[in-house]
Order: structure tokens, then sequence, then C-alpha cells
């Protein structure tokens, strides 16, 4: 038997996206794709879901964090969401404690629940939240894995949360938003941990040769600034379009000095900690976290 190619292994619903993206418009296929989103309402839930060996729960079709079905491509989403895991407990380790003494995590940015799924199934006993801009994947992850869904809005400047937690984990957002409203967010949830909590999260730190071509064509077309803006200890920021999101490069130092000068000195630091790729900070909840504002004027 011939080996499978990455196509076949493909969601279908994923291929004709990316066809239709690349055909038509991007105001039409916007607009398709909002009508799409409204019809799939009407479809039974269960049509989008898939189970693979060794994934505990079911996987959404539209789960974009794993491209390829085939067995290396489980793996990988495997191996990616069950090192977040790790990391996580390494950061509780780090401020004294372990996970039987967490009864609260954050999902923030969870989409459809690739990090979720272990800590449902390796802490049963915790109760989860599981925010996203994305209802749709709120939505499936308190179907699959009993997690409160919370909406959140597509700005960070509006987000208000109710509740508290002792943990939230933060995968692959930073790296999305701009320095000011990063720090801005990291500030907020910093302020919704309970006493003793802590806030695991992940940034670009350094811009990868071989990871280039995931990040899309934007980042590949300044990929020179961003080395150079980097060595010189500056973040960078690519604005994102139609096709592409944003991308946010954060200089470690920079930030470090960032993190320390509104009261969130980090308590663990990973180097590229999360899939050999983005690093992985955590710092303790404090209620008195400075601002943004702050951050700026100080001059970092």
């Amino acid at each position: 038997m011939r080996p499978a190619t990455r196509s076949e292994h493909t969601p279908v619903i994923r291929v004709a996206q990316r066809r239709l993206s690349r055909s038509v418009p991007a105001p039409i296929y916007r607009a398709i794709r909002s009508t799409w989103r409204a019809l799939r309402l009407w479809l039974p839930q269960s049509a989008f879901e898939r189970r693979y060996d060794g994934l505990p729960g079911p996987v959404h079709v539209e789960d974009h964090m794993l491209p390829d079905a085939s067995p290396d491509g489980i793996a990988h989403y495997r191996r990616v969401g069950r090192e977040a895991y790790t990391r996580i407990g390494e950061a509780l380790e780090a401020v004294g404690h372990g996970w039987n003494d967490v009864a609260t995590f954050l999902d923030f940015g969870c989409g459809h629940g690739r990090v979720l799924r272990w800590i449902r199934t390796e802490q049963p006993h915790i109760a989860l939240t599981a925010a996203d801009v994305n209802r749709q994947a709120v939505a499936f992850c308190h179907r699959a894995f009993g997690a409160r869904a919370l909406a959140l809005p597509a700005d960070p400047d509006r987000i208000r949360l109710d509740g508290r937690w002792d943990v939230i984990w933060l995968g692959s957002v930073l790296t999305h938003i701009d320095e000011a409203r990063g720090l801005d967010l990291l500030g907020k949830l910093a302020s919704v941990l309970e006493p003793g909590g802590v806030l695991v999260f992940t940034t670009h730190g350094e811009l990868i040769p071989e990871r280039v071509p995931e990040y899309g064509d934007s980042v590949g077309r300044a990929a020179g600034d961003i080395r150079i803006a980097l060595d010189a200890g500056r973040s960078f920021f690519v604005p994102g379009d139609a096709f592409e999101g944003a991308t946010t490069f954060h200089a470690r130092d920079r930030l470090r000095a960032s993190l320390e000068r509104v009261g969130l000195p980090p308590v663990l630091f990973r180097a590229r900690g999360w899939d050999n790729h983005q690093d992985v900070w955590a710092v303790r909840g404090s209620a008195d976290v400075g601002s943004r504002a702050e951050v700026e004027q100080a001059g970092t």
C-alpha cells in the first residue's frame, strides 16, 4: 500500500477553506465563512468531531492546531499539548505548589482544547474555564471537556474577566498582540489570580529560520528587520491581513525588564520551552500591577 500524502490526512473542511481563500477576493471569502458559521449551527455537532488513538477526547475538524491528521501530525499535536501541561507543572513547583493545590484553571486562548484536554484528563478535580474569541471553539471545549465557556471580545482592551483562578495558561496569545497591549493583558490576567496563583504564557523570543514559512509571507518579508530589532533588544510587531494573523516577537531581556517594572518578576523561564519554538514564562499574581502607560513612560 502506498504511503498516504499530507493532503489525504488533512480534514476536508480545512482543505476547502484553504482553496477558497486563495481563489476569491478577501471580502467574498469572509462573507462565505460567515454564512458557513451560521449554517453549521443547524448541523449535529458530532459531525465536526473526530477521535484519534493517543488523544483524550474528541478533536474538532476545524482545530487548526491539527492541520495534518497523519500519525506524525497527531503525535506532534499530542506532544505539544502534553508539553504545555509539563511546563505548567514546573511553574507550580517554582512557587512551591503542585497540581493538587489547583482548584481552578483558565485556558485563555483555548482554541479547540489542545492543552485543555490534558488538564481535564490528568487533573479531573479542577474546574476549567475555556476562553477564546472563537465562540465555536469555546462551545466545543464546554461540550467536550466540561469547561465553563467564556467568549472573549476581539479587542483585548475590552476584555473583562469575571472570576479568579489558581492557574492561567496563555499559550501563543502574546505572539499575536502588540507589545503594549500584551503587557496590559498580562497585568489584567495577573490581577485575577488567586493568592499564590501563577500565570504561564509563551512568546516568540527569536526568529527561528526553519519556522519562518509557518508564520506566513508577512513575516518572511520582514525577517531581516525582525532579526535586527531582536539583536538590538527591541520587540517587533508584524501586522496581519485578511489571510494571515499578526505576529509579535519579544526581545527576552526587554520583556523581563518590563515584567519586573510592572511588579511581575518571572518565576520561571524556558527558552524555546514549548515545541522547541516559543519561550515559556511564568509570573506570580500581584494586586499591585503596573499599567501600560507606566511601562511606556519608563522607556522600555
